[in-house]
């Protein structure tokens, strides 16, 4: 197994700041998230998940914290969860999703339910 890079991504009016880190197996995506070419945005993310998720049997911890996403982007974070599910699946419960969320914003809360219902992963919703 070759070691992996880390995946830093820094964040842009329409786009999150992405942390991979494939050494301690935390990743974060975190900012707002609304860019029209959402598939260019995320398709290299979603490649670096894939690849790392066949490289490891850690427990990988996902971090959302967005306080805006568009439609496009919820499509590129379920197929995220779809390979994180997979992975939760094959090594026994070692995915973990936090969605960090401000309190005061119900729809954001809302948001990440209903991404929870989407699949058969816990997450444990975080507020701040």
């Amino acid at each position: 197994m070759v070691p992996m890079d880390n995946l830093h991504i820094h964040h842009t009016d329409y786009t999150p700041e992405i942390v991979f880190d494939a050494d301690s197996g935390i990743l974060r995506i975190e900012g707002e998230s609304y860019h029209e070419q959402s598939m260019v945005f995320y398709q290299p993310i979603i490649s670096w998940l894939r690849e790392y998720l066949s490289q490891t049997d850690r427990t990988v911890e996902v971090h959302f914290n967005i306080s805006y996403f568009n439609t496009l982007t919820s499509r590129r974070f379920i197929e995220m969860l779809e390979l994180l599910e997979s992975y939760d699946e094959k090594h026994k419960g070692r995915a973990k999703i936090f969605w960090h969320y401000n309190s005061s914003d119900v729809d954001m809360l809302e948001s990440g339910k209903e991404f929870a219902n989407e699949t058969y992963l816990a997450f444990d919703f975080v507020p701040a």
